[in-house]
């Protein structure tokens, strides 16, 4: 139980420090700050023993992998349409880009169903509901912390001087 506590304390700082770094290389460490957050809060939330651990985290890796890869191809694929834009597209242009985004859509939910089937195998139903739940919480504290960036709060660190 203590080494499970340690582990905990040891991604949380980690998670914090790296989330409220600063220095050049804070673009390039921001997708590892992220997944080191997303971690901790699915280490707390499932409690997984060490076996469940060591076959928890490969499954969920990669798959998320693949559905992180999927939204990235999407967002590619999207990236430059813009809604003002759409008036001006073709019938055949509209219908093709909603045939695609479908695809991926239903693609994404293949992958999370997979994904789900092969975890139930190392985790209960319980703890299976308790990692969607934490990965919608984890969703809700990145999108209030660019909420926060977006009305100029910085973080609530006392050592930081807020910007003016």
């Amino acid at each position: 139980m203590k080494s499970k506590h340690f582990i905990f304390l040891t991604l949380s700082i980690l998670s914090t420090t790296f989330i409220f770094g600063q220095g050049p290389d804070r673009g390039e460490m921001q997708g590892e700050q992220l997944m080191a957050l997303k971690t901790g809060i699915i280490t707390q939330a499932l409690s997984l023993s060490p076996e469940q651990a060591q076959s928890f985290w490969p499954i969920y890796n990669q798959f998320n992998d693949q559905i992180t890869e999927s939204r990235r191809e999407l967002g590619e694929i999207l990236k430059d349409a813009k809604p003002q834009d759409v008036d001006k597209w073709t019938d055949e242009k509209v219908e093709a880009t909603l045939r695609l985004l479908a695809e991926h859509k239903e693609n994404e939910q293949r992958l999370i169903n997979q994904m789900q089937e092969a975890l139930r195998k190392v985790i209960s139903p319980k703890q299976l509901l308790k990692l969607h739940l934490s990965e919608e919480r984890f969703k809700h504290r990145i999108i209030e912390r660019i909420k926060k960036r977006g009305r100029g709060q910085r973080s609530e660190r006392p050592d930081r001087p807020e910007r003016q």
